[in-house]
């Protein structure tokens, strides 16, 4: 079955490379373009406000043994967030935790207390610290 599913995979890539081999160039020009409205997207930072709304919505997480790190940074990658988070996290042990329906802010004060960890919205990302 394995082997069913690689080369299925592999006439997949293949019939888009030659898809993609057929199209012509695209003008220099557009292509630019795109650069630029990444570049824009890029700078545009959330303001704290942003963050803090986007920390009110009510989310569903669910993990099962996965690092403290790990888990922060697939739910800045989940929530479209940028987080800031230690060098070194003391309590970085694999932990499971399963919400639904929780602010997101809340999911983060619970991550943090298995952690000990703090964290605040500054600069438009949410800045994780080591409790004192």
């Amino acid at each position: 079955m394995h082997y069913a599913m690689t080369a299925m995979l592999a006439l997949i890539l293949a019939g888009g490379l030659m898809a993609q081999q057929a199209k012509p160039e695209k003008p220099a020009k557009k292509e630019a373009a795109k650069e630029e409205g990444k570049k824009d997207e890029k700078a545009k930072k959330p303001t704290d406000a942003e963050v803090k709304k986007k920390l009110a919505e009510k989310v569903s997480v669910e993990f099962e043994e996965m690092t403290v790190s790990d888990i922060l940074k697939a739910c800045a990658e989940a929530w479209k967030l940028e987080f800031t988070l230690p060098e070194k996290i003391e309590g970085d042990t694999e932990i499971s935790l399963s919400l639904k329906d929780t602010k997101a802010s809340d999911v983060l004060k619970i991550i943090c207390m298995e952690a000990d960890l703090k964290w605040e919205v500054k600069g438009g990302k949410v800045v994780f610290k080591a409790a004192e």
